[in-house]
């Protein structure tokens, strides 16, 4: 079985879901060029057969410089945190016809490195420099990955935590939800209308599966809990805080 390591295939099936016309190659094993260092796409792991810690994508309709590939570059540059990806390269030598990305954890690639598909050992850096022997992470993807109408949970109130800080950056008019972790009617008609602004293809309407979780999850830094006990503080306000040794007397004031 000939396909790409477990981060690859997150970003892969990722991509394919939101461009379904990509097409996708994984696997080569060879060196880089002129380089004696070895390519990601070399990177395997025989005990599970995964081959390739890179990916190559293609636009089967424009096979030189495509601007459907500008925009799926685009999408990769903007989600390249959250989706771990260590390169992407696209128009520059060799790489006008492809896209090539690949992910952390990477694999060990010196001129002295024989790797498992020349009948080396697989040895894995991950971005903090931990050395591995294997491209699955300690305690990834722990979480449930979907929701729906009358599910409850740490994960619902995450969901609704970024339909809030959606809402709250886009629309501002629409009042915010309730974040008590139950996945009731007024959370579910907020996933659809989510789901529909953000164009997101084959969803299942009012379901959060696993490309609505991950697009999801940009906004849940936009929105905040306000702070207890300070309803009503606006502009202007009188505040005092009494802590541990200190006491502090103040006005709120507005910044831009």
């Amino acid at each position: 079985m000939i396909g790409p390591t477990p981060q690859v295939q997150k970003v892969i099936d990722e991509l394919v879901a939101r461009f379904p016309w990509l097409r996708t190659g994984f696997f080569n094993c060879r060196r880089i060029g002129g380089s004696t260092r070895w390519s990601q796409h070399a990177g395997s792991e025989p005990k599970y057969q995964w081959y390739g810690n890179a990916g190559d994508l293609f636009d089967p309709a424009n096979s030189y410089g495509s601007p459907r590939l500008d925009q799926v570059c685009a999408y990769l540059r903007r989600h390249q945190k959250r989706l771990k990806i260590r390169t992407i390269l696209w128009r520059v030598k060799n790489h006008y016809d492809h896209i090539h990305f690949d992910c952390w954890p990477r694999m060990k690639d010196s001129w002295n490195y024989r790797p498992p598909c020349k009948g080396g050992k697989l040895v894995t850096i991950d971005e903090d420099g931990t050395i591995r022997n294997t491209f699955a992470v300690d305690g990834e993807e722990t979480e449930v990955e979907y929701a729906q109408i009358g599910d409850q949970g740490n994960t619902v109130a995450k969901i609704q935590k970024a339909l809030n800080g959606y809402r709250a950056k886009f629309q501002p008019t629409l009042p915010l939800l309730d974040v008590d972790g139950d996945f009731g009617p007024l959370t579910r008609d907020a996933v659809i209308a989510y789901q529909k602004g953000a164009e997101i293809p084959r969803y299942d309407p009012g379901v959060v599966g696993q490309l609505t979780m991950s697009l999801l999850m940009e906004f849940v830094q936009d929105w905040a809990d306000p702070p207890s006990g300070n309803e009503g503080i606006t502009s202007g306000s009188v505040v005092h805080v009494d802590g541990a040794g200190f006491e502090i007397t103040g006005v709120i004031t507005e910044t831009e």
